[in-house]
């Protein structure tokens, strides 16, 4: 019992002396989620815990809000590679916002924005690393096949959708606001439950992983649904399915996902 007490004592005092500034401006590896890197606020998937970065012994994760409760900021403890979750070191809660990015001026900083507060680390040890464009080659002139293009390939990143992106959208009148363009989608496209139109919802470009956890639900025929409602975006819509244990819901932007 008292070598319990002592090892409780300890672990409660390792933690209230957790100094993440320290730590992090001594830290030599740090790997940042990339995904959400410079990206502005992390806000989806809704309701899940993301690994925003790790560095030495410790994880940094954050938990979307979802609702009316807020983001969560959760540093755990590694063992080997692997982030030891239930290993809680110090737990930030009630955060309306959070986004990460890397700065570099005189230093290497992570700067952390929690609702209107910046929070600015200098990484001492960290060396960012070189960027290198998409058909980046360091030549003037380049050759695709058997097709010459003067000045590289850069014309072809004009001519391609991000994932993500919207390719084709309509509105509660079933009327086109985005033109059809998702053949110019590399990874595909997938159609997602919004309005109640005959040629079918919006469009966003990407893999299609409808069904799945935080993830647009799968479209159902919409004349198998037989309903005149303008708007199938609702939660326990039946216009949508998903995986067994999830349930769909319309989420901020008008569009079935499953939770």
């Amino acid at each position: 019992m008292k070598y319990l007490v002592f090892i409780l004592l300890f672990i409660s005092c390792w933690s209230q002396k957790f100094d993440l500034e320290e730590r992090l401006s001594l830290a030599k590896k740090i790997e940042f989620n990339k995904q959400y890197l410079n990206k502005g606020n992390i806000e989806q998937p809704k309701n899940t815990w993301i690994k925003i970065f790790e560095f030495d012994n410790f994880c940094a994760f954050y938990k979307t809000p979802f609702n009316k409760k807020e983001g969560t900021l959760r540093y755990v403890s590694k063992s080997g590679n692997k982030c030891q979750f239930d290993e809680k070191i110090k737990l930030e809660e009630n955060i309306s916002s959070l986004k990460f990015s890397l700065s570099a001026v005189d230093k290497v900083s992570l700067d952390l924005f929690l609702g209107g507060e910046r929070r600015s680390y200098h990484l001492f040890n960290y060396r960012m690393p070189r960027k290198f464009s998409a058909f980046q080659n360091q030549l003037k002139k380049s050759y695709f096949d058997n097709v010459f293009i003067s000045g590289g390939l850069e014309y072809l990143k004009d001519k391609v959708l991000k994932d993500g992106q919207l390719c084709h959208g309509v509105n509660i009148e079933c009327k086109d606001v985005v033109a059809n363009i998702c053949d110019m989608c590399p990874s595909g496209s997938y159609e997602v439950v919004d309005f109640n139109c005959k040629q079918g919802g919006s469009k966003y470009c990407g893999v299609n992983k409808c069904g799945t956890k935080n993830q647009p639900a799968c479209p159902r025929g919409y004349k198998v649904l037989d309903t005149k409602l303008p708007s199938l975006c609702f939660n326990g819509s039946p216009a949508g399915f998903c995986e067994p244990g999830l349930e769909t819901f319309c989420n901020d932007d008008g569009i079935l996902v499953c939770l």
